[in-house]
């Protein structure tokens, strides 16, 4: 038989037919004898049906609108999966939560947190039990040597830093607070609302006992955890993953986008639904009136019908956008509120951030603690211990020119006293040269 290739030539591929010979493998030349009978091996020909490509289409758990994809690759559908169209058709998928995953993945976090609180507590603690000598002096200069400080004191090297004990009481409180943008229920039958707001309350606490090795180190009560799991795996996942994720208490409205300014946190919205006769078929109708996110009020895009955003760039919520259905709305004064929920890791990364800002042209006050306490203590012109070799020099040369002033003063008073030894040396000669003279007369 004749069997075709598709060949790769300098200007593409061409199809070249071969055939098995005598002699092996031969190249098959193809005669165009037949005019119409090769026009038929074209895709233009009357055989031939083609039919351009197009966008996949779908719908996800009975949502009426149908979504396109350029791809049979679906990526971005259902967040965490990756989605492979082969057929049409309808299909279900089921998404079970991995518990002891989720449990290694929190363990990973406290086990990051208890390794920074470790080293603070190594750099800062005091210990009374410490065995301590004098302070060494350098021979050539006589200065103290700064390294024997460690050894003639109880403390650390960063025992009553104002700086690092600022930094540790943020640390403490960011594990301890509720979470940005989590509202605790009100009730039992509060079902919009989070069953969990911090970590206490999931089993993961601070050891207060000072007795206790691991004082001051997080730990996870496990029996709490897996009951928290069993209650709410989404809200625990949430407490530590959530980045920036928008929800709402209302029926009224969805949270469109959070935008790429709006802080974490919880804000008031409050609406006004008007009502109007439509002057085409006289029917009472509602619209929304003016609507306020975070005490300012927001605008609206002709684009999007329905859609408020907070435009003010110096509001905590700007960029933030609600999407009103509009549908049911009822006359009156309404409220409700957006919850910007940010999870305990994104916290700690936005504090641990903060705290790692470089000094800038020997500028602080935008600083990290840790880059703070690094330059303070190490730069060699306006650093603390750079401040301290300063203050010893001058103090050793204030103490040589008291040791030049006392021994010129020892010298001078040396001097009037040998003279004056001298002159009492002198008068009790006169005075005995004038009792012999008087004894002989």
């Amino acid at each position: 038989g004749i069997e075709a290739r598709a060949v790769a030539m300098g200007s593409g591929y061409e199809i070249h037919y071969f055939k098995q010979g005598a002699n092996g493998e031969e190249e098959v030349t193809l005669t165009d004898v037949d005019t119409d009978g090769m026009d038929k091996l074209s895709d233009n020909g009357d055989n031939w049906y083609s039919k351009q490509a197009t966008d996949a289409k779908f719908t996800m758990n009975g949502w009426p609108q149908v979504l396109t994809s350029e791809t049979n690759n679906l990526t971005e559908v259902v967040e965490g999966l990756d989605i492979t169209l082969k057929s049409t058709g309808e299909t279900s998928l089921t998404v079970t939560n991995d518990k002891e995953a989720l449990k290694e993945n929190i363990q990973a976090v406290v086990d990051a947190i208890n390794t920074l609180r470790g080293k603070i507590k190594e750099l800062t603690k005091v210990d009374s039990d410490k065995e301590v000598s004098s302070p060494e002096v350098n021979d050539s200069t006589g200065l103290l040597k700064l390294q024997s400080q460690f050894t003639w004191q109880m403390g650390s090297a960063l025992t009553g830093n104002y700086g690092v004990q600022l930094m540790t009481t943020r640390l403490k409180n960011l594990t301890a607070e509720s979470a940005d943008g989590f509202v605790g229920r009100a009730n039992k039958d509060d079902v919009i609302n989070d069953l969990f707001t911090n970590w206490a309350q999931i089993g993961i606490g601070t050891v207060a006992d000072e007795s206790d090795p691991e004082a001051g180190l997080l730990r996870i009560d496990e029996e709490a955890l897996d009951k928290a799991i069993e209650e709410d795996i989404r809200n625990v996942a949430e407490l530590f993953s959530a980045d920036l994720e928008g929800t709402t208490n209302s029926s009224d409205f969805n949270v469109a986008s959070v935008g790429t300014r709006a802080k974490a946190g919880v804000y008031d919205v409050k609406y006004d639904v008007v009502e109007y006769t439509d002057p085409d078929t006289g029917e009472i109708k509602t619209k929304l009136g003016d609507v306020y996110i975070n005490g300012v009020k927001a605008s609206t895009d002709s684009a999007f019908p329905g859609r408020y955003t907070v435009g003010d760039l110096d509001n905590d919520a700007a960029g933030l956008a609600i999407q009103f259905t509009e549908a049911d709305l009822k006359a009156g004064s309404h409220s409700g509120q957006v919850r910007v929920k940010q999870g305990k890791v994104g916290e700690m990364i936005d504090f641990l951030t903060a705290e790692l800002q470089p000094v800038v042209d020997q500028h602080t006050e935008n600083a990290g603690t840790i880059p703070r306490l690094i330059y303070e203590y190490s730069d060699p012109k306006y650093g603390i211990i750079a401040g301290i070799d300063k203050k010893i020099e001058r103090e050793t040369t204030r103490l040589a020119l008291w040791e030049q002033r006392q021994r010129a003063q020892f010298n001078r008073l040396d001097t009037l006293l040998t003279k004056m030894n001298q002159t009492m040396e002198s008068n009790a000669a006169a005075l005995g040269q004038l009792s012999s003279s008087s004894s002989s007369s």
